[in-house]
C-alpha cells in the first residue's frame, strides 16, 4: 500500500514538472448581430430579366466568424517551443457547428533563431502576410478584400509552412500543400458551360491531388507595412482540364500617418479564379452557373485584375472608422464570351467599430456591390450591426 502511494506521488510530481512548462488554452470568438441584405440578379443562364431577394434577421459572424478552439504550447528551453492549435467554426445564432476543426488544425515547432515550421490545415502564407493591409481585415462580409483578391483569406489542408525569423521587420512564409482539399470547377470555352467537378477523389499518387504552392512576404517597420504574395493552385493530373493551374499574385501596403491609415492593394488571377462567389444561399439563383460551381474555377487563358483603396481613421479611444473601394475586372478568354453580360465588379463599404474592452467590441457597417462576380446587373447591399466577444 505504501509502495503504491509513493509511486502515485512520484508520478504526480513528474507530471507536475512536465505541466509546469506546458499550457493549454480555450479560445474563441462569439459574434452576433442583426443584418439586412438585398440581392438583385441580372440576366442569368436559365432566366432572363431581374430577380430581387431581401433578408433581415439575426446573423452569426458578420464581423468575425464565430468559433472556438484549443491552443497548447510546451517550452523546450533555449527559445524553442512546440505548439498545436485546433479551431472550429460555428453558427452562434443556432448553436450548430461546422465539420470538425476545419478552420485550423496544426502542430508546429518554433524557435527564436530558426523561425517556425508548421504542419496541417491553416490560413495560407499570403493570408498571414496581408494582415493589416485591408481596413476590414478580410472580414465584414462583402466589405472585405477577399471579395476581389480571394487569396487574402484562404485555407489549405495537408500543408507544410515555414516562417522565417523577423529580420528587422522583414519576414517570409513558404507553404506547400500536398492535398489542399479544395472543391474544383472548370469552364469549357467551346461549349460556354461550367462544370462542377467537386473535390479531388482520394488518390494515392501525389500528382492526382490538388496541390498548392503559396508564398507570402511582409515588411513592417514603424508606420509602414508592405506585403506581397503568390499562390499557385495545381489541378490533379487525372482531371481533363484545359487550364491546369490558377496563379494569383498580389501586392499591398498600408501607412499610418498618425491621424489616419491609408491602405492599398493590387493583384491578378490567371488561368482561372478563386472565390468567394457572392451569391446568397437559398435564393435558387443560377447566375452564370455560379451556384453550380466551386470557389476555384479553372478557365483557360482567363485573367482578372483587382485593386483596393482604403482608409482607417481613429475617432476616439477604441473607436475607428473604416472605408474602402475595390474593383475587379474580367479579361482573357471569358471577356465577351459569356451568355450573361459581364461588367466591372465594384464594392464600396463604410464601417465603424467600438472596442468596449480588450475582449468585447461593437460594430456596424454598410456595403454596396455592383456587378458582383463581374456579372452585369448583379447587386448586393448589406447593412449590419452587432457585438463580438473574444475569449
Amino acid at each position: 500500500m505504501v509502495q503504491k502511494q509513493l509511486l502515485g506521488a512520484l508520478l504526480m510530481t513528474v507530471s507536475g514538472v512536465a505541466l509546469a512548462n506546458s499550457s493549454v488554452t480555450l479560445q474563441g470568438v462569439t459574434d452576433l448581430g442583426v443584418q439586412y441584405q438585398s440581392f438583385q440578379t441580372g440576366r442569368s443562364y436559365e432566366a432572363e430579366g431581374h430577380q430581387r431577394f431581401t433578408s433581415f434577421g439575426v446573423v452569426s459572424g458578420a464581423q468575425n466568424v464565430s468559433r472556438w478552439g484549443l491552443r497548447g504550447a510546451e517550452d523546450l528551453g533555449d527559445g524553442v517551443s512546440v505548439s498545436f492549435e485546433y479551431e472550429q467554426g460555428l453558427n452562434a445564432s443556432s448553436g450548430r457547428s461546422a465539420d470538425g476543426f476545419a478552420r485550423r488544425s496544426t502542430l508546429g515547432i518554433h524557435g527564436d533563431e530558426f523561425g517556425a515550421l508548421e504542419f496541417g490545415r491553416r490560413t495560407s502564407p499570403v493570408t498571414a502576410a496581408f494582415k493589416g493591409i485591408d481596413p476590414f481585415e478580410s472580414s465584414y462580409g462583402t466589405a472585405g478584400l477577399q471579395n476581389s483578391l480571394a487569396t487574402t483569406m484562404n485555407r489549405y489542408s495537408n500543408m507544410v509552412m515555414y516562417t522565417t525569423p523577423d529580420l528587422e521587420g522583414l519576414s517570409a512564409r513558404l507553404g506547400y500543400s500536398f492535398d489542399a482539399d479544395l472543391s474544383l470547377s472548370r469552364y469549357d470555352t467551346k461549349t460556354d458551360q461550367f462544370e462542377l467537378v467537386g473535390a479531388a477523389p482520394l488518390a494515392y499518387e501525389t500528382r492526382n491531388r490538388t496541390r498548392v504552392l503559396s508564398i507570402g512576404l511582409r515588411y513592417h517597420q514603424g508606420p509602414l507595412v508592405i506585403a506581397a504574395g503568390w499562390d499557385r493552385i495545381q489541378a490533379p493530373g487525372s482531371f481533363s482540364f484545359a487550364s491546369k493551374k490558377i496563379d494569383a499574385w498580389l501586392v499591398g501596403a498600408s501607412y499610418d500617418f498618425g491621424g489616419a491609415v491609408l491602405h492599398g492593394a493590387y493583384g491578378q488571377h490567371t488561368g482561372g479564379l478563386t472565390g468567394p462567389w457572392q451569391i446568397p444561399k437559398g435564393t435558387g439563383v443560377d447566375a452564370y452557373g455560379v451556384n453550380h460551381i466551386s470557389q476555384n474555377v479553372f478557365v483557360e487563358s482567363m485573367r482578372t485584375s483587382s485593386w483596393m483603396l482604403g482608409l482607417t481613421v481613429p475617432l476616439d479611444e477604441g473607436v475607428k472608422l473604416m472605408a474602402s473601394v475595390q474593383q475587379m475586372f474580367l479579361g482573357g478568354s471569358l471577356k465577351g464570351r459569356l451568355s450573361a453580360p459581364t461588367g466591372i465588379q465594384t464594392i464600396a463599404s463604410v464601417g465603424l467599430s467600438y472596442e468596449l474592452s480588450r475582449s468585447t467590441g461593437m460594430y456596424g457597417y454598410v456595403s454596396y456591390g455592383n456587378n458582383m462576380t463581374m456579372l452585369q446587373g448583379v447587386k448586393m447591399a448589406t447593412v449590419s450591426m452587432g457585438m463580438r466577444h473574444t475569449f
